[in-house]
C-alpha cells in the first residue's frame, strides 16, 4: 500500500481467501471498514497486467522489523518445494510457486507525521534496524528511506547525519523518498483565474525541492549512490461541498 495506510498495513491479513480476511478500520482515511480484498497477490497480478513494476511499502509506525523480513521472505524466497521456507510454502499455496521477484521495498511512509511521527533521528535509528533484515535471497533490491515532510532540508542533514554517524559501513540504503503536493489552490473542479495560475506556480516549486534535497544528500553522499526518489506527487484541492473527506474519486483527470 501507499499512503498513512502503509504504517497501519499488516500485510498477512490478506494472503487468506477473500472470504476469510479480517476487516481493518483504515484510522487515516474515514475510519471506514479496509475489506482487504487486494492483497500481494492481487496486487502483484494488477502490476503484470499494466506492465508496471512494483514497489510495497513496510510497516514502520505500527509494525515489527520482522513483519517486513517476512514479507520480502514471502516474495522474494526462491524455493517453495518440499526442502522450502513457511513463508516460500505459503506464496506457493497462494498461487505463486515462483519467487514475485519484487525489487522495490520502502521502508515506511511519511514517518515524521502519519507514519509514527518519528523525528528524523528517530527515524534514521528505526530505518537501519528494519533495513538490516530486508536481504534479497540472491536478488539485488533498491531499499528506500522515507524522506522529509515537504522540502525540509534540516530534516534530510537530521536523518542522514544520524544515519552515518558511527556507522560508516552501512550500506542498505538505495533511496531517499520526497514528496510534494501543489497544495489547496481552488478545488478540483472550481477555480479562478488567479487560482489556476497559482496553482502552476506551486508546480514549480517542486524543482526547488529536487535541487535541494539532493544537494543535502550530497553532503552526506558525494559519489550519489543513493537515489532521490519522488513518490508521491500532485495537487491536493480541499473537500468538495457534499462530500466527504475519505472519498476517493478522479472526476478532474483529462482522458
Amino acid at each position: 500500500p501507499g499512503g498513512c495506510f502503509a504504517d497501519d498495513y499488516h500485510w498477512q491479513d490478506e494472503i487468506d481467501p477473500r472470504n476469510v480476511r479480517p476487516r481493518r478500520i483504515n484510522i487515516h482515511w474515514g475510519e471506514v471498514v479496509e475489506p482487504n480484498q487486494v492483497g500481494t497477490q492481487e496486487f502483484v497480478h494488477f502490476c503484470r497486467l499494466v506492465g508496471a513494476e512494483t514497489y510495497f511499502c513496510g510497516n514502520v509506525g505500527s509494525g515489527t522489523p520482522r513483519e517486513l523480513r517476512d514479507w520480502v521472505e514471502y516474495c522474494n524466497f526462491p524455493e517453495a518445494g518440499p526442502a522450502g521456507s513457511t513463508w516460500a510454502q505459503q506464496r506457493a499455496a497462494d498461487g505463486s510457486p515462483e519467487s514475485l521477484n519484487i525489487t522495490y521495498w520502502g521502508v515506511g511512509n511519511e514517518n515524521w507525521g502519519c507514519g509514527g511521527n518519528f523525528s528524523p533521528e528517530d527515524y534514521s535509528t528505526e530505518f537501519r534496524r528494519y533495513a538490516s533484515y530486508v536481504r534479497g535471497y540472491g536478488k539485488k533490491l533498491f531499499v528506500i528511506a522515507c524522506g522529509p515532510p515537504s522540502n525540509d532540508v534540516e530534516w534530510t542533514n537530521r536523518f542522514f547525519r544520524k544515519l552515518f554517524k558511527d556507522y560508516w559501513a552501512f550500506n542498505n540504503i538505495d533511496g531517499f523518498a520526497a514528496h510534494y503536493y501543489a497544495v489547496r489552490p481552488g478545488t478540483a473542479t472550481g477555480y479562478s483565474e488567479e487560482e489556476w495560475y497559482r496553482l502552476l506556480e506551486k508546480g514549480l516549486k517542486m524543482e526547488d525541492l529536487i535541487v535541494q534535497q539532493r544537494a543535502a544528500m550530497d553532503a552526506f553522499d558525494p559519489a550519489r549512490k543513493i537515489g532521490l526518489i519522488i513518490d508521491e506527487w500532485g495537487t491536493w484541492h480541499p473537500v468538495e461541498k457534499g462530500t466527504k473527506s475519505a472519498l476517493l474519486y478522479q472526476q478532474n483527470t483529462i482522458r
